[in-house]
């Protein structure tokens, strides 16, 4: 039998966490509800561009992880979508600006999608499984000549 043994995380890392879950079902519920028109004006105002100190890639690097976290081992598992939607509202709220990108691919004869958000010049959820994907979209959308760079 194994031992279960406790988290080691600072207090602030369990509000960061059930910030988290409660976004990742908010994520969730936006999805099934909102049309899609609707859901892209959203993330273009939620990833706007807002601060870029040197307090954001430390505050970046906490939102991917209380995401991922949450999206394991929460009370519903969340695929890429949600996670992204969940990272940009978190980052919203902490003034930090991010873009969601939204990349297809073909594999094993079928058309795979995936979602990555990226802020402060570090992925925060979805990076690792990005390359591969052509982006397709992106939310707040890209300037025409930061796109070639993407794409690669």
């Amino acid at each position: 039998m194994r031992r279960r043994t406790r988290w080691r995380r600072p207090p602030a890392d369990y509000g960061l966490l059930a910030e988290a879950v409660l976004c990742l079902a908010v994520a969730r519920l936006a999805l099934l509800l909102l049309p899609f028109r609707t859901l892209a004006r959203l993330m273009v105002r939620a990833g706007g561009d807002r601060e870029s100190g040197l307090q954001a890639p430390e505050r970046v690097r906490r939102v991917g992880w209380a995401v991922r976290t949450a999206a394991r081992r929460g009370p519903v598992p969340a695929v890429c979508f949600p996670q992204g939607l969940a990272a940009q509202m978190m980052l919203a709220r902490r003034r930090v600006g991010s873009r969601l990108y939204y990349g297809l691919k073909q594999a094993d004869g079928a058309l795979k999608a995936h979602v990555w958000v990226r802020a402060a010049g570090c992925d925060v959820v979805g990076g690792r499984e990005a390359p591969g994907f052509a982006v397709v979209a992106t939310f707040p959308p890209m300037p025409a000549e930061q796109q070639q760079d993407v794409a690669e």
